[in-house]
């Protein structure tokens, strides 16, 4: 049996989680109702994309806290 583990933190408010798969990792950010998916070959670079993408968010809406 395959164990699956993720990591998960928050950004901005925002949680996002990262876990094995397929051919790399892929981050989940959870924001409100809706959710977004950035796939990557390393965890390190799965997060470092969703925290750009939640940066994002925060320049083009204002703050979210």
């Amino acid at each position: 049996m395959t164990r699956v583990s993720k990591l998960t933190t928050t950004h901005r408010g925002h949680r996002i989680e990262i876990q094995r798969f397929e051919w790399g990792y892929a981050a989940r950010i959870l924001a409100g109702e809706g959710r977004f998916i950035v796939a990557s070959a390393s965890a390190f670079r799965a997060l470092a994309d969703a925290f750009a993408i939640v940066d994002d968010w925060a320049v083009s809406s204002g703050p979210t806290f």
